[in-house]
């Protein structure tokens, strides 16, 4: 056996390896205006606000010069404008390790909470208001399987927020043990194959 096939063998066992996480950066600002209702990996929804007939899927809107996935859900409102949902909830198909989330507040302080839940249901991380463009950090030991951004105006619709951006890096899947060891035997087939020659 020569060198390059002892390099292949090892080059896939490594990609085989490394393809287990996935990531993914959500930049609303460069999509264009319309519905946004999520990606293969997670689902949006709107609600808690008075637009009980809407679609209760996010609009991506542009506003003062950016674009954000808004707290409205009415396709036939122009901007991000009244009246609004109280929560936009992201629902994931998968663990996430890791989620960063950049949300513009347009409106009071409130009662304003951005949280991130496991597969139960169960609070992981809490954060409060920050003013203008905040970014909140999730960084918990258990999976995130959910983030909810939440004004705290209920029924109410006086004012609007948007989410510039989401960035998540999803949790590492093990590979099964006999995936590992259908490579392990394969290795160690190709290394005894090569003392066996010399």
């Amino acid at each position: 056996m020569n060198i390059k096939m002892l390099k292949a063998a090892v080059a896939g066992l490594v990609l085989s390896v490394s393809g287990f996480a996935n990531a993914g950066l959500i930049d609303f600002n460069s999509m264009s205006e319309g519905v946004y209702s999520g990606n293969p990996d997670f689902t949006v929804t709107a609600y808690g606000g008075p637009e009980s007939d809407a679609s209760l899927t996010p609009i991506i809107r542009e506003y003062a010069s950016s674009t954000y996935l808004c707290n409205s859900t009415d396709i036939t409102d122009s901007g991000c404008n009244y009246p609004t949902e109280s929560i936009i909830d992201f629902d994931f198909n998968i663990g996430i390790d890791y989620l960063s989330v950049n949300v513009y507040w347009a409106g009071d302080s409130g009662s304003i909470s951005i949280n991130s839940y496991d597969f139960d249901g169960n609070i992981l991380e809490s954060f409060g208001y920050q003013p203008g463009n905040a970014t909140y950090n999730f960084n918990s030991v258990a999976d995130i399987y959910s983030i909810q951004t939440n004004s705290g105006v209920g029924t109410s619709s006086n004012w609007w927020y948007g989410i510039n951006s989401i960035d998540y890096t999803a949790s590492a899947s093990v590979p099964e043990p006999s995936t590992l060891a259908i490579f392990a035997l394969g290795f160690i087939g190709l290394v005894s194959r090569r003392f066996k020659t010399k």
